[in-house]
Protein backbone atom coordinates (compact mmCIF):
# COMPACT_ATOMS: atom_id res chain seq x y z
CA UNK A 1 0.00 0.00 0.00
CA UNK A 2 3.03 2.64 0.91
CA UNK A 3 3.50 4.69 3.22
CA UNK A 4 0.84 8.31 3.51
CA UNK A 5 1.95 11.36 2.24
CA UNK A 6 0.61 15.19 3.69
CA UNK A 7 1.57 17.60 0.82
CA UNK A 8 2.41 21.20 2.56
CA UNK A 9 2.75 24.77 0.78
CA UNK A 10 5.02 27.18 2.38
CA UNK A 11 4.46 30.58 2.02
CA UNK A 12 1.02 31.44 3.99
CA UNK A 13 1.09 28.06 4.70
CA UNK A 14 3.89 27.09 7.16
CA UNK A 15 4.87 30.76 7.55
CA UNK A 16 3.10 34.43 7.55
CA UNK A 17 5.64 36.23 4.78
CA UNK A 18 2.90 39.49 5.52
CA UNK A 19 5.91 41.66 7.22
CA UNK A 20 8.48 40.27 4.24
CA UNK A 21 5.85 40.86 1.51
CA UNK A 22 5.75 44.82 3.18
CA UNK A 23 9.10 45.34 3.21
CA UNK A 24 9.41 44.25 -0.40
CA UNK A 25 6.97 46.04 -1.89
CA UNK A 26 8.43 49.20 -2.71
CA UNK A 27 6.64 52.37 -4.21
CA UNK A 28 3.22 50.20 -4.56
CA UNK A 29 5.68 47.39 -6.83
CA UNK A 30 6.94 44.15 -5.63
CA UNK A 31 10.22 43.82 -5.43
CA UNK A 32 10.73 39.96 -6.24
CA UNK A 33 14.62 40.15 -5.57
CA UNK A 34 13.73 41.57 -2.11
CA UNK A 35 11.39 39.53 -1.02
CA UNK A 36 13.81 36.55 -1.37
CA UNK A 37 16.77 38.02 0.56
CA UNK A 38 17.44 35.33 3.21
CA UNK A 39 17.87 38.08 6.09
CA UNK A 40 13.87 38.93 5.31
CA UNK A 41 12.66 34.78 5.16
CA UNK A 42 14.24 34.62 8.65
CA UNK A 43 11.69 37.16 9.95
CA UNK A 44 8.75 34.97 8.92
CA UNK A 45 6.42 34.04 11.39
CA UNK A 46 5.54 30.20 11.96
CA UNK A 47 1.81 29.66 11.08
CA UNK A 48 1.34 27.28 14.57
CA UNK A 49 -1.96 25.54 13.35
CA UNK A 50 -0.38 24.45 10.11
CA UNK A 51 2.28 23.18 11.93
CA UNK A 52 0.30 21.23 14.59
CA UNK A 53 -1.36 19.47 11.68
CA UNK A 54 2.23 18.40 10.62
CA UNK A 55 3.02 17.43 13.67
CA UNK A 56 0.67 15.38 14.41
CA UNK A 57 0.69 13.66 10.99
CA UNK A 58 4.22 13.20 11.47
CA UNK A 59 3.66 11.55 14.82
CA UNK A 60 1.40 9.21 12.70
CA UNK A 61 3.98 8.07 10.37
CA UNK A 62 2.77 10.17 7.65
CA UNK A 63 5.18 12.17 5.38
CA UNK A 64 5.52 15.67 4.78
CA UNK A 65 6.21 16.55 1.97
CA UNK A 66 6.67 20.21 1.61
CA UNK A 67 6.15 21.57 -2.54
CA UNK A 68 6.77 25.39 -2.39
CA UNK A 69 6.87 27.49 -5.59
CA UNK A 70 9.91 29.65 -3.53
CA UNK A 71 13.03 29.78 -5.54
CA UNK A 72 15.80 27.20 -4.63
CA UNK A 73 18.29 29.81 -4.39
CA UNK A 74 16.64 30.18 -1.09
CA UNK A 75 16.94 26.96 0.09
CA UNK A 76 19.85 27.15 2.98
CA UNK A 77 17.61 30.00 4.60
CA UNK A 78 14.69 28.51 4.14
CA UNK A 79 15.79 24.93 5.95
CA UNK A 80 17.73 26.98 8.48
CA UNK A 81 13.76 28.61 9.13
CA UNK A 82 12.33 25.26 9.25
CA UNK A 83 15.05 23.94 11.79
CA UNK A 84 14.70 26.61 13.45
CA UNK A 85 11.08 26.49 14.41
CA UNK A 86 11.34 22.48 14.53
CA UNK A 87 8.89 21.99 11.65
CA UNK A 88 8.90 17.93 10.53
CA UNK A 89 9.52 17.33 6.96
CA UNK A 90 10.56 14.64 4.95
CA UNK A 91 10.66 16.11 1.64
CA UNK A 92 11.14 19.80 0.46
CA UNK A 93 10.52 20.39 -3.58
CA UNK A 94 11.49 24.27 -4.77
CA UNK A 95 10.87 25.82 -7.75
CA UNK A 96 14.62 25.91 -9.85
CA UNK A 97 15.92 28.83 -11.65
CA UNK A 98 14.66 27.84 -15.03
CA UNK A 99 10.64 27.28 -13.70
CA UNK A 100 10.96 31.05 -11.82
CA UNK A 101 8.41 31.72 -14.77
CA UNK A 102 5.95 28.87 -14.53
CA UNK A 103 2.85 29.67 -12.64
CA UNK A 104 2.86 27.98 -9.57
CA UNK A 105 -0.32 25.90 -10.25
CA UNK A 106 1.12 24.54 -13.39
CA UNK A 107 4.51 24.27 -11.74
CA UNK A 108 3.13 22.04 -8.46
CA UNK A 109 1.06 20.20 -11.29
CA UNK A 110 3.94 18.85 -12.87
CA UNK A 111 5.74 17.69 -9.52
CA UNK A 112 2.78 16.55 -8.15
CA UNK A 113 2.51 13.64 -11.51
CA UNK A 114 6.59 12.97 -10.57
CA UNK A 115 4.22 11.70 -7.17
CA UNK A 116 4.27 8.00 -7.76
CA UNK A 117 0.59 7.20 -6.50
CA UNK A 118 -1.85 9.85 -5.73
CA UNK A 119 -3.37 7.56 -3.82
CA UNK A 120 -1.12 7.58 -0.70
CA UNK A 121 -1.69 11.51 -0.55
CA UNK A 122 -4.00 11.84 2.43
CA UNK A 123 -4.61 15.72 1.75
CA UNK A 124 -3.00 19.16 0.58
CA UNK A 125 -2.69 22.32 2.40
CA UNK A 126 -2.16 25.36 0.24
CA UNK A 127 -3.42 28.92 0.70
CA UNK A 128 -3.68 29.81 -3.02
CA UNK A 129 -7.53 28.76 -4.61
CA UNK A 130 -5.51 27.99 -8.10
CA UNK A 131 -3.52 25.61 -5.90
CA UNK A 132 -6.31 23.99 -4.07
CA UNK A 133 -8.58 23.82 -7.02
CA UNK A 134 -5.69 22.11 -8.30
CA UNK A 135 -5.07 19.17 -5.99
CA UNK A 136 -8.78 18.90 -5.80
CA UNK A 137 -8.91 17.75 -9.31
CA UNK A 138 -7.10 14.93 -8.37
CA UNK A 139 -9.33 14.08 -5.28
CA UNK A 140 -6.49 15.43 -2.81
CA UNK A 141 -8.56 16.99 0.07
CA UNK A 142 -6.86 20.77 0.36
CA UNK A 143 -6.88 22.45 3.43
CA UNK A 144 -6.97 26.65 3.26
CA UNK A 145 -4.29 27.79 6.24
CA UNK A 146 -5.90 31.07 6.24
CA UNK A 147 -9.11 29.30 7.52
CA UNK A 148 -7.45 27.38 9.77
CA UNK A 149 -5.06 29.15 11.78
Amino acid sequence: MGKKWAIFDLDNTIAKIDKRLAKATVNGKLDYKLLHQEYLIMQDTPMYNTIDLMDSLATLNVGIFILTARFSYTRGATEEWLNYYKIPYDKLVMKSNKDIYMKSDKWKERELHKFNNFNNIILSCDDYIKNQAMFESYDIPCLDPIITN
